[in-house]
């Protein structure tokens, strides 16, 4: 072999030797996973593991700091199920209230369509059961000393739940699944509010500790208020 020709592998060789090195210290960041649709089967029983049929069911995705979230629906049919193609994310299941067996019952739940890192068409089966209606209440007044009254309130992973203040501010819904929820406090002119309130079990009742909501003002920046809430049987 001709010494050019072995100049010209030794360069070789070394320009691949460089780019190894370069991978080592600047490694290919990792496929970000998929956001995928996926089949989900939700399946509603009873309190005695009956299925329970022609439930309207509501689920919702995306909640945005605007507290909008798009929803879709469905109802029960044999054995209880109702069958969605989701995209990945967190979702949430609930529908208004029921009369089973003569008792008043309401149905709510969360759970994740997970992403993935291959486009999966694997099922996602999610177990739903009946739950005692509990209830939340709380006061929303204006720091500006306006009448309270009329303010929105709504849940945006609970489509049908709302109501509007008293003349003190005072508010209370019903009717009500266990689990953790946010509320939405909306008036016109005023910096909306959301509440994380974790709703007790057994048709007990959430406490929202009072607060204001704080007019809009030229430059003003949004009013972030505490959450919490405290719970009474």
């Amino acid at each position: 072999m001709s010494r050019r020709t072995w100049v010209c592998a030794a360069a070789l060789l070394g320009a691949a030797l460089a780019l190894v090195l370069a991978s080592c210290r600047h490694p290919v960041a990792p496929k970000a996973p998929l956001r995928v649709v996926r089949p989900v089967t939700l399946v509603l029983k009873d309190d005695a593991g009956a299925p329970v049929i022609g439930a309207p069911l509501i689920l919702v995705s995306g909640i945005d700091s605007a507290g909008v979230a798009p929803a879709r629906s469905g109802v029960t049919q044999s054995g209880g199920r109702a069958v969605f193609s989701l995209r990945s994310g967190p979702w949430s299941a609930s529908t208004g209230p029921l009369t089973i067996a003569g008792e008043r019952r309401v149905v709510g739940g969360t759970f994740l369509v997970a992403y993935s890192d291959r486009d999966t068409r694997d099922t996602v089966l999610v177990a739903l059961s009946l739950a005692s209606p509990s209830r939340a209440s709380g006061i929303v007044t204006l720091e500006d000393g306006a009448d309270p009254a009329g303010t929105s309130v709504t849940s945006p992973e609970l489509p049908y739940v709302a109501t509007t203040t008293g003349e003190q501010g005072q508010w209370a819904l019903a009717d009500l699944p266990p689990g953790t929820w946010h509320f939405s406090f909306k008036r016109f002119a005023y910096w909306p509010a959301t509440r994380t309130v974790i709703v007790p079990p057994g048709g007990a009742s959430a406490t929202v500790p009072a607060f204001a909501l704080v007019a809009q003002r030229a430059g003003g920046t949004p009013y972030v208020a505490a959450q919490g809430a405290q719970t009474r049987r």
